[in-house]
């Protein structure tokens, strides 16, 4: 699957293995094997889904290369309120810009700063990542996320930031 950078939105934000976009949704126990990209100012690319709000994704996985300008991951490109679970990504990650993880590219809160609804619990990345900046081996930039036992695999991601990138009021009990 590959997007284009045309004039349509679709076509610029919103391209997953599994869907595109989902909201109010979960995906359980599925997987990606394909590459994945979007050509020039695209964004929102992920391994299972590229845009997600309100949203649960579970026990799936990525093998391919997913590509994109920002908002790049191995599982998830961009969400507000996404719950990620006991998912992993084995597969290379690669964003022109910003906003690049293994595991989800950005996370941001749905309803406001006071409600934590982004999770990541049992995750691991073993791909390799690399972006310019808010990189990071499991997420590349996240605001008020609960992150608990998630692992990386790989010390190969390019202008590191660490493990969870660049991140903003978060709950780290767990990265190995």
């Amino acid at each position: 699957v590959t997007g284009s950078d045309g004039t349509d939105t679709v076509d610029r934000c919103g391209i997953g293995g599994i869907a595109g976009e989902i909201r109010n949704s979960s995906i359980y126990q599925c997987y990606n094997k394909s590459q994945l990209g979007m050509a020039g100012s695209g964004a929102c690319v992920g391994g299972i889904v590229g845009l997600s709000t309100i949203s649960t994704v579970e026990k799936c996985y990525n093998t391919g290369i997913i590509y994109a300008k920002t908002c790049v991951g191995g599982i998830s490109g961009y969400s507000a309120q996404l719950q990620i679970k006991w998912c992993y990504n084995m597969g290379d990650i690669i964003g022109k810009e910003d906003c690049v993880g293994g595991i989800s590219g950005y996370m941001i809160p749905y309803y406001s700063k006071a409600y934590i609804g982004n999770v990541l619990y049992y995750c691991y990345n073993k791909g390799t990542v690399s972006g310019t900046s808010n990189v990071g081996s499991i997420n590349g930039l996240f605001d008020y996320c609960v992150i608990d036992y998630v692992y990386s695999l790989t010390g190969a991601f390019t202008k590191q930031w660490g493990s969870v990138g660049n991140y903003d009021e978060a709950t780290n009990q767990g990265i190995y």
